[in-house]
């Protein structure tokens, strides 16, 4: 029996421009690119408010329930190549932030990622990340001395890095570096950076290093 879906999900750059046009992206004002071979969408919800922003979806991205708010200008986010999401929030206000994950990261479900006030985030290559996970350069809100009145939280960059593993509720805040083939523990809460100091397990509230010399597969191996 003749089906046309059939026919359009065996052509990558069709079934791609498909996705783009059934999931509205080319109503909701952004600039949207896309990598050259089949992007898979499914459940996306756009609502964003201003100009100049901008969203890449690099080449075999698969992203199922996923949420773009964008409240500024000149602002963007980069999917990179044969990255997975599922249920992730990405949530940016203000003027020139950006968020990149870098290609053949994953992420299970109900993440938020937020940039504000012209910050970045940028995730690895490879980066693994559970459920229930919270990632943000700001605070949304201001601390002020009590006494001058000056605000004292400044929203912070944060970098993750190549091949981290971010166990389930984890909170990363702002200015946190995390380095290369890391493991952060369930439950973590990460103010501070661990930024030379590469395959360690962070775990801890707040998150220090508790062990050294590790690294980790998506694999599960006999032991």
């Amino acid at each position: 029996m003749f089906s046309l879906k059939r026919v359009i999900r065996n052509i990558p750059a069709i079934f791609s421009i498909y996705n783009f046009v059934r999931n509205g992206l080319w109503k909701r004002g952004l600039i949207v690119q896309m990598g050259s071979k089949e992007v898979m969408l499914s459940g996306i919800h756009v609502r964003q408010n201003g100009k100049n922003n901008r969203l890449y979806l690099g080449a075999g991205v698969k992203i199922c329930n996923c949420r773009f708010i964008i409240s500024g200008n000149d602002n963007y986010i980069y999917i990179g190549d044969n990255c997975s999401l599922q249920g992730t929030g990405f949530y940016i206000e203000d003027n020139n932030n950006g968020i990149i994950l870098r290609e053949k990261t994953t992420i299970t479900g109900d993440v938020d990622i937020s940039a504000i006030e012209g910050t970045s985030i940028e995730i690895g290559s490879d980066c693994m990340l559970s459920s229930q996970i919270y990632i943000s350069t700001g605070d949304g809100h201001s601390v002020c001395d009590a006494n001058c009145l000056e605000r004292t939280n400044e929203s912070k960059s944060i970098k993750i890095g190549n091949h981290v593993w971010i166990g389930t509720q984890v909170i990363v805040g702002k200015g946190v570096h995390i380095g290369d083939n890391s493991i952060v523990a369930a439950g973590s809460v990460c103010t501070s950076s661990i930024e030379n100091q590469a395959n360690v397990i962070v775990g801890g509230n707040p998150a220090s290093v508790v062990r050294r010399n590790v690294n980790w597969l998506r694999e599960r191996i006999k032991v």
